[in-house]
């Protein structure tokens, strides 16, 4: 399966430091499910970038982030 290079990606922290292990948990198991997913540190400023195919896909990724592993991320500005 070929999947293609991430076009979108957006930062996210969580809220809360005490909610760093739950983030990193919930990502590791989104990107299980969804190869279209990925996730990088930003060299810069060390926060987290999830890449993804469109700006409705990182949503949802987000979105389930908030409802099957309980973790409030806030997102950063989109980049293309």
């Amino acid at each position: 399966l070929t999947v293609p290079p991430p076009v979108f990606f957006c930062g996210v922290e969580v809220e809360s430091a005490a909610d760093e292990k739950q983030l990193l948990f919930a990502l590791e198991c989104l990107q299980r499910e969804d190869p279209s997913l990925a996730v990088r540190e930003d060299q810069e400023t060390g926060l987290l970038q999830l890449g993804g195919m469109g700006e409705l896909h990182l949503e949802v990724v987000l979105e389930r982030m908030r409802r099957q592993f309980n973790v409030e991320v806030v997102k950063g500005k989109l980049q293309i």
